[in-house]
């Protein structure tokens, strides 16, 4: 069996680390070949050949290509999580999210219960979680010397909080918790990669997140908050020495985009616990390695977590030595089980032989995605009506055409 994966590179770099690792691991066992695209200009008779002498189209990219599709085979598409809120963006623009998929594989079951609520039911999904290559024994690290190199306190037990600085993430609350820890052996530090730095735009605004890291730096003056750090312009390397570094790894976000925390498994990997609240797959990765606190909806539809357990559970685990032990222990057993390079082969493997079966074809074939419900008609033909109707003939044109076919009379 030969598979075509088609590969781009991504603004940030966790998440082009992670496609490189797909993609090494997949090449490892199988008769691969990547097809790069590295910016819009694609030599369409290269990707003609590689398509044609390929059995599995494996997409790894963030759109699909416009290849014509060949009924004999079966294309599957790895859906990003933290692409999730562009996808009514692409839809709207047709940027061919979906097709000439057949098969859309998720890192989480959160992200395929939303897809297959929102989206088309009649696509064939599957859970194909990410995996970290993380892996070392943190207590052979000298911590003292990372905590030097990065200006933070020695004589500290470190808190680490690594992802995008935002509201949603609750970063003022999780400072609140440190502030009312009744240890004093902590410092409590906030990473950002060089990557969030190029990529703003990705999110709302490229301001946002200065004006938010302007806010907490207000809030720790105001509150007189002390061992509260900021950590700007960081490599990965630089992640992997804070995380070995630390004592625990925390996230308490509500962001309905919380799809998967890939910080979380690479903190499970190299030994450090994890806090997280229960939002969406956080609670997924972590239910039974770290502490995952409770959240609950008000009649305001604003959502409360259990600080007070945050702040009981480090307090209790600075004083147990073994407790924090056996944590550790399970973090990386979880991840070893679940989120290796090894699960993920086993787990791809599966979704192969699956896609082999018979039946499964018949299935895709007869749920074909050219038959749109109405509310997506309807979203194309309001598009069919604008400026926008040739762009949208180029990329999908067997869609445009079914469309066109069936509504042109109507608008007449």
């Amino acid at each position: 069996m030969k598979i075509w994966i088609i590969s781009k590179l991504e603004s940030y770099w966790s998440l082009q680390n992670l496609t490189e690792s797909i993609i090494s691991a997949i090449k490892s066992k199988y008769d691969a070949v990547e097809y790069f695209q590295q910016d819009e200009k694609i030599d369409l008779n290269e990707i003609s050949k590689i398509y044609r002498e390929s059995d599995i189209v494996f997409n790894l990219s963030s759109k699909c290509m416009n290849y014509q599709k060949d009924n004999n085979k079966v294309t599957v598409f790895l859906w990003h999580a933290w692409m999730d809120h562009w996808a009514w963006i692409n839809l709207y623009r047709n940027r061919a999210f979906f097709w000439p998929n057949d098969v859309i594989a998720f890192a989480s079951k959160s992200a395929r219960s939303k897809f297959n609520h929102v989206y088309w039911k009649s696509l064939k999904t599957v859970l194909l979680p990410y995996f970290t290559t993380f892996s070392e024994d943190s207590t052979s690290v000298d911590k003292e010397a990372i905590k030097t190199k990065y200006w933070l306190p020695t004589d500290k037990q470190l808190l680490l909080y690594h992802w995008r600085i935002c509201e949603e993430k609750n970063i003022i609350w999780i400072l609140d918790v440190f502030d009312s820890l009744q240890s004093s052996d902590f410092s409590i530090a906030f990473a950002w990669s060089n990557s969030e730095l190029r990529t703003f735009w990705f999110w709302k605004s490229r301001y946002d997140s200065v004006d938010y890291a302007d806010k907490l730096s207000k809030h720790i003056n105001d509150n007189r908050i002390k061992n509260a750090y900021f950590l700007w312009s960081l490599e990965r390397r630089d992640l992997r020495e804070l995380i070995s570094a630390s004592y625990l790894n925390i996230n308490l976000s509500v962001n309905k985009e919380e799809d998967f925390w890939i910080s979380a498994i690479e903190s499970m990997a190299l030994w450090i616990p994890v806090v997280t609240s229960d939002w969406w797959w956080l609670k997924d990765i972590n239910s039974w390695a770290g502490y995952c606190a409770k959240s609950e909806l008000s009649d305001w539809f604003d959502i409360k977590l259990d600080y007070e357990g945050v702040r009981n559970f480090i307090d209790d685990i600075s004083t147990d030595k073994k407790r924090y032990q056996k944590i550790s222990e399970r973090s990386l057993k979880k991840v070893k089980k679940k989120f290796s390079e090894s699960a993920f082969v086993d787990n791809f493997e599966k979704i192969l032989k699956e896609i082999k079966k018979k039946d499964i074809l018949e299935w895709i074939d007869s749920h074909s995605i050219l038959k749109p419900k109405k509310w997506i008609e309807k979203i194309y033909l309001g598009v069919l009506k604008s400026d926008n109707a040739e762009s949208i003939y180029i990329d999908n044109p067997r869609l445009f055409n079914r469309l066109y076919k069936f509504y042109a009379s109507k608008r007449k």
